[in-house]
């Protein structure tokens, strides 16, 4: 019976337990929640964050059934909460108050003084996306403890000592991890402490001055609220930050030696957890690191009616992105082949939206043009003879090369007479100009031919000589052999 009972009031108990609301998030210092940042690394597309944290003399920390813990980041804009996997960090004996028994599982709120809870698996990791983070945005960083058994939740912002920022570049987004850990000024924030001569619990306690009482006779405790403005050393052991401080003896309190800054104690430790510290709170950004592209462009001189091809004379690129020639836009164009000055003007965007514009300003000249020129000599010919006009005569011009085919020529030349003769030629270009060129064709006897004449004979007996020579003359010249004449060469 007794067993059904408590199996019920279990079930009970834990649904109950269950149920309960969850308390608002309590913004706490580290007076009540005990933490510290051992490592922040970058790890491709993730930000890695390692270190320890638990609510400090509340509740037993002892696995996942008694507590978890979360980093979470905000801004303006809203958050993003992501859960840690826990890791085996012990800081129970560390802060275990001398001889203290073990809190009850049900006892909450204790004193250190009364009994000391249990500090175990308070190590943590956790891995965040780097897609968690917008671009140009700011991000901080808080650790949150939530103690099951109390069903509470505490936040504190997280410090990390960082001289320079943490950075990472994916692809073409650069993250940064800032942070200032400002503890070259320490606060204490406990009263029981005992002042060591070095980093670790191992080291002796002072001993200081008369006995305060005769449970805590002459051992030194650091002082409450008091602050050490010269931190002369820091430690890390991996999981602890230990400052080395200088103290004299200060008077008795609560029945404790008690001890605050001055020189003639040294060295003196003491470990992180027992101070409180200040400064930039850890911030995650991200920023693009992007060029805006940019145009090599020259601007053309070229002359009317001449082919055009703006793409002979620009290019584009980014630092990035390399050559985006490709994805030129002409956005205004004004030009025509006459002659004048023209203005081109173009646009290129990169993958981000990085635009770049640029304006090529085109010359228009009007035609250059040379007129032709005509290659044509004086010549003789001879008697009989057929003659080619064009024979041994070309035309040609700078601009359109040989123009021989358009020549004209004029004049006319008879070689069945000796004499001269003019000839001359005519061309124009494509561009309408032309020239002119006369030249003087010698028409003139073949000294290798046979010469005719009239015999004496037919000259003397002629009833009318002169008429009958230029009949007979005539006659003859049209026969091969003569009929009143004799051939003389």
């Amino acid at each position: 019976m007794l067993k059904i009972i408590f199996i019920v009031s279990w079930i009970i108990g834990t649904l109950f337990a269950r149920y309960i609301p969850v308390k608002s998030m309590e913004v706490v210092t580290r007076r009540e929640l005990r933490y510290e940042i051992t490592d922040i690394s970058y790890q491709h597309s993730h930000i890695k964050i390692s270190g320890w944290g638990f609510m400090y003399m509340q509740q037993h920390f002892t696995n996942s059934s008694t507590h978890e813990i979360f980093i979470q980041f905000e801004n303006e804009h809203g958050s993003s909460r992501h859960q840690a996997t826990l890791l085996p960090i012990d800081q129970t004996l560390l802060l275990r108050y001398g001889s203290v028994p073990r809190c009850r599982n049900t006892e909450f709120y204790k004193q250190a003084m009364t009994c000391y809870y249990d500090y175990a698996n308070v190590g943590f990791t956790v891995t965040v996306p780097l897609s968690t983070f917008q671009l140009e945005q700011n991000y901080t960083a808080y650790l949150i403890i939530y103690g099951k058994k109390l069903n509470v939740y505490q936040k504190i912002p997280l410090y990390f000592p960082l001289e320079q920022p943490i950075k990472t570049k994916i692809d073409d987004v650069e993250y940064l991890s800032i942070s200032n850990l400002k503890d070259t000024e320490i606060t204490i924030i406990s009263a029981h402490v005992y002042a060591r001569s070095g980093p670790s619990t191992i080291f002796p306690i002072y001993r200081v001055g008369a006995n305060c009482s005769t449970a805590y006779l002459n051992r030194a405790y650091f002082r409450e609220n008091t602050t050490y403005k010269q931190v002369l050393e820091r430690y890390f052991d991996g999981t602890n930050t230990y400052y080395r401080v200088s103290a004299d003896p200060s008077g008795c309190f609560l029945s404790r030696r008690r001890i605050v800054e001055g020189n003639t104690i040294n060295p003196l430790w003491i470990v992180s957890s027992y101070v409180q510290y200040g400064g930039t709170p850890l911030v995650v950004t991200s920023r693009l690191i992007n060029t805006t592209p940019w145009f090599e462009i020259i601007n053309p001189t070229i002359y009317e009616k001449e082919a055009f091809d703006y793409k002979k004379y620009i290019r584009a690129y980014d630092k990035e992105e390399g050559d985006l020639t490709n994805k030129i836009v002409v956005t205004n164009n004004t030009f025509v082949s006459k002659a004048g000055v023209y203005s081109l003007l173009f646009e290129v965007v990169d993958k981000y939206g990085f635009k770049a514009t640029g304006i090529m300003t085109v010359t228009v000249l009007a035609q250059l043009n040379t007129p032709p020129t005509i290659t044509a000599s004086d010549k003789s010919v001879y008697r009989f003879t057929e003659f080619d006009v064009y024979d041994n005569v070309f035309a040609s011009d700078v601009e359109d090369g040989n123009i021989s085919d358009q020549l004209s020529a004029s004049g006319n030349v008879n070689t069945a007479k000796s004499g001269k003769n003019i000839v001359c030629y005519h061309v124009t270009d494509s561009h309408g100009a032309d020239s002119n060129k006369c030249i003087i064709v010698s028409v003139i006897r073949n000294p290798n031919s046979e010469i005719r004449f009239i015999s004496f004979y037919a000259k003397n007996t002629a009833k009318y000589p002169w008429q009958y020579l230029t009949t007979i003359f005539d006659r003859e010249l049209q026969n091969e052999i003569p009929y009143l004449s004799r051939t003389i060469r």
